[in-house]
């Protein structure tokens, strides 16, 4: 079964409204240090965890992904391999397609990162990134407590150096640049 494809049109918009509220809405570097601090991580902290409960029951809301992969894949278990992190990756993302449609998610967009164009970091901290759309709270939920996921969450973990995902609520763009308006109005 394949993936539905949106047209172009509606991907793009979804992604330029995450990615604006990415670069627009957050807070800015640390003042003092002239720095941001950047934490990859393979799992959320508890206090992450506990943010989930600010999240809608009954709305969808969209997760955006920022992916850095091994050279290398690395399995806790020690075991050898010639895979590299992308294909142990790979193997974990292939069967979660499915394991997403089943509970009503859809990949929106996903692609590499070429270069970075506004900002000053690092740019070979993230590689790749894909949008995922949610139906909602209990279904982002389940999708992490499956039996699959924990087993395949193997090839995950071996294949990444590290991840950024965001939870992110699509209000449009204009809505964006009115609450931006606002607040310059207030200073």
């Amino acid at each position: 079964m394949a993936i539905p494809r949106r047209p172009f049109k509606q991907n793009k918009k979804v992604l330029f409204t995450l990615l604006s509220v990415l670069f627009f809405c957050q807070p800015s570097c640390a003042e003092n240090t002239g720095h941001m601090e950047i934490q990859n991580r393979m799992m959320p902290s508890s206090e992450q965890l506990s943010n989930l409960d600010k999240l809608s029951e009954a709305e969808p809301f969209f997760v955006l992904n920022l992916i850095k992969y091994s050279d290398r894949a690395e399995y806790a278990d020690g075991r050898e391999t010639d895979l590299t992190g992308r294909e142990a990756y790979a193997l974990y993302g292939r069967d979660q397609l499915n394991h997403l449609r089943e509970i009503g998610a859809e990949v929106v967009i996903s692609g590499w990162l070429n270069g970075l164009i506004i900002g000053n970091i690092e740019p070979q901290h993230w590689e790749s990134f894909a949008v995922i759309k949610f139906p909602n709270k209990s279904a982002f939920q389940s999708f992490f407590a499956d039996p699959d996921w924990i087993r395949r969450n193997e090839h995950r973990v071996a294949g990444l150096n590290g991840q950024l995902l965001f939870s992110t609520k699509i209000t449009g763009v204009k809505e964006l640049f009115r609450l931006s308006s606002a607040l310059a109005v207030e200073k």
